[in-house]
């Protein structure tokens, strides 16, 4: 339940909203952007999941008992088909990604982490492990897209000065 993306989307935007409102106020730029990056990679990536799961419906392995998954029933409004992709996989692989790419060194340690943490969701049973690996797909996508907006906007405001 701590894990619902109707809770942690608000979250994360008022973290991100309270990151801006540092660096505006703190002129702490340097050290928070790596946060404010994990953020909007956080948000969008949970987004995108919420938009693919509606637009998707795949049932989640314990609501089939015969495990099958390829039951698709789009726009049904029931969490029991909404499974592809895994919004915690994508979560976590955003915040990975974006730990990684600022972190070099790091990537081993962040990537099994990330590994163990989706690979529990394939364990518990809610998710299939496709969906985990297309978590991780919108995750990095999500990553990629916040870094090309954040270095924009931050080229924009240079410009500006």
């Amino acid at each position: 339940m701590l894990t619902d993306p109707a809770l942690i989307i608000p979250l994360l935007s008022c973290m991100e909203i309270a990151s801006v409102l540092v660096v505006k106020y703190r002129k702490l730029e340097r050290p928070i952007m790596i946060i404010r990056l994990c953020l909007s990679s956080a948000v969008l990536a949970l987004a995108f999941s919420l938009i693919f799961k509606a637009l998707i419906g795949r049932a989640r392995p314990q609501f089939d008992s015969e495990l099958n998954p390829f039951i698709l029933i789009p726009f049904s409004g029931s969490h029991l088909y909404e499974s592809l992709p895994s919004a915690q996989a994508a979560t976590i692989s955003a915040i990975c990604c974006c730990i990684a790419l600022r972190f070099p060194s790091s990537r081993l340690f962040v990537a099994s982490l990330a590994f163990l943490i989706t690979l529990s969701r394939v364990i518990v049973e809610r998710h299939w492990l496709s969906d985990v690996l297309a978590g991780w797909i919108v995750g990095g996508v999500a990553t990629f897209i916040s870094a090309l907006l954040l270095n924009s906007l931050l080229d924009f405001g240079k410009r500006q000065r």
